[in-house]
């Protein structure tokens, strides 16, 4: 399974996550073909947190209050890695008329409303279960999230309002949809998102 993937700079890939940052602002649009792909997906747009974080942005949380209110504590914020996803619902010209009414001072200050830019419109966040380290790239990337049969991995089982990390080995895939068994014998079926590669602690003795 191919996710599409945008690499933002922190702190603003963790307030898309978050959902303090629901607007997007970029000097470009995806391509009707790009638009097209990302719709078939049901719209999710995965986040990568990219490897840099200036000076000047560190500074930003620390001063402005709508960063600082949303992220009290930027040396916590993962850097090289995809950390979630959203919806990525339409866009918009930020020379369009009108297009700037209803916009918060929060989301404004969080984003480049200057002219000739976009706004990117993102719903429904979500975190992943664990973050799946990688290398960022420019515009909108793809990243296989395929793991082969027989690979042990872990996954994300929700239920009761509440979700556990249970390792397996993958006996199936089709459709975006793992077939994982676990070292218990039982098969869950479990969507592509939520299995990640098994990681093993070592202990030193």
């Amino acid at each position: 399974m191919k996710i599409k993937v945008i690499t933002l700079k922190q702190p603003w890939a963790e307030l898309v996550i978050l959902g303090a940052k629901k607007i997007e602002t970029r000097d470009w649009k995806p391509s009707p073909k790009m638009w097209k792909e990302i719709n078939s997906a049901g719209g999710d747009l995965y986040i990568h947190a990219s490897k840099t974080f200036h000076y000047d942005d560190w500074e930003l949380c620390k001063s402005n209050k709508y960063f600082k209110n949303a992220i009290p504590d930027p040396s916590k914020l993962l850097m090289g890695a995809i950390i979630g996803k959203v919806k990525l619902v339409g866009f918009r010209s930020t020379n369009e008329m009108g297009v700037m009414h209803g916009i918060h001072a929060q989301e404004k200050s969080f984003g480049n409303y200057s002219a000739d830019r976009w706004l990117w419109y993102l719903t429904k966040p979500e975190r992943l279960a664990r973050p799946i380290e990688t290398n960022g790239s420019l515009s909108i990337w793809d990243y296989d999230l395929i793991f082969p049969v027989g690979c042990s991995v872990e996954f994300e089982l929700e239920g009761k309002g509440k979700s556990e990390i249970i390792p397996g080995t993958v006996e199936k895939y089709a459709d975006g949809e793992y077939s994982i068994k676990t070292f218990f014998g039982t098969t869950y079926k479990v969507k592509a998102d939520k299995v990640f590669e098994l990681r093993m602690e070592v202990v030193n003795g």
